[in-house]
């Protein structure tokens, strides 16, 4: 028995329809000759549905082509932003007893199994297993290097921790 497939007015349905009539089954189940035989439409059938097939397989192997490449980016991305450096600004050195009278900005940058927080003017550094711990320990040097500058007299002091003193003394200061 010879079926062809016609299209509905739907997109993508598809309603298989019998062109024999009642008569012409009668005939070939008792084993006369076919009268009616579409032979162009089983070919175009089969046809179009290998066309569809390929056209389905083609966009689903495009789309786990493009799955698999944005899983790569995306831990490409997540890469880039643990190693890359970030700029974090520094208002508050809370709990510290010290003011900051002028914020700055640390550096924070991925080292090893963990992070180097860094402020460069002042040429102190502090590390930590995440960027958050590495700016609170570099909150704390900043302070503690602060309270021994400040209890030294400044003639007592060498070139290199004379020079952070004047730097520290320009964004922080005592509380009031």
């Amino acid at each position: 028995m010879v079926k062809h497939c016609e299209e509905r007015m739907r997109p993508g349905r598809l309603m298989w329809t019998d062109p024999w009539s009642p008569a012409e089954h009668e005939a070939a189940s008792q084993g006369e000759p076919h009268v009616k035989v579409p032979r162009d439409e089983p070919s175009d059938l089969l046809g179009a549905l290998l066309q569809d097939f390929l056209s389905t397989f083609e966009q689903t192997a495009m789309l786990h082509d493009l799955q698999r490449e944005l899983v790569s980016v995306r831990r490409r991305v997540g890469q880039m932003e643990e190693e890359s450096a970030l700029i974090v600004p520094v208002q508050s050195l809370t709990p510290q007893p010290l003011a900051v009278v002028k914020p700055f900005q640390v550096v924070v940058r991925a080292q090893d199994e963990g992070y180097v927080a860094t402020f460069f003017d002042a040429n102190l550094s502090a590390s930590g297993d995440t960027r958050e711990e590495a700016v609170a320990n570099l909150k704390d040097i900043i302070a503690g290097v602060y309270q021994v500058l400040i209890s030294h007299e400044e003639h007592q002091l060498g070139p290199g921790p004379a020079k952070q003193l004047q730097v520290l003394k320009d964004f922080i200061a005592p509380r009031s």
